[in-house]
């Protein structure tokens, strides 16, 4: 059986958030701007997850926005806009993923069969059930 322990928020995923904030705060052009990027590609892909931030990047980010050395590889929900729930939450979404990555092919056709099956039932008028 698989079994999940929700774990604190990865590196990944603190620094991307972090990131987001000051797309938000600054706007991503003058945050490019002042990260001495020449343009928002670097940012864009930041902001919706399809890269990541690097160690050296992450530096850049303390160095050149006048943060503490780190500021980027510390959680702040509070500037997320994120309260305690919505964090717990995203970390269990985190975990069931992960953990649905781990099956075999036969359990992903039983999981998407087993959930369809739930699906359909939860559908039903109440009388027919």
């Amino acid at each position: 059986m698989l079994t999940a322990r929700i774990q604190p928020m990865d590196i990944t995923e603190i620094r991307r958030l972090n990131a987001r904030y000051w797309c938000d705060t600054l706007g991503r052009g003058k945050l490019a701007e002042k990260l001495g990027y020449k343009d928002t590609v670097y940012l864009n892909q930041i902001y919706i997850g399809s890269t990541n931030i690097g160690s050296k990047n992450a530096r850049k980010f303390d160095e050149r926005l006048e943060l503490d050395m780190g500021w980027m590889d510390a959680p702040h929900p509070d500037l997320w806009g994120l309260d305690h729930s919505q964090l717990e939450l995203a970390q269990k979404y985190e975990a069931i993923y992960a953990l649905i990555r781990k099956l075999s092919p036969e359990g992903l056709d039983y999981l998407h069969a087993r959930t369809k099956r739930l699906v359909e039932q939860d559908a039903l008028p109440e009388d027919n059930q």
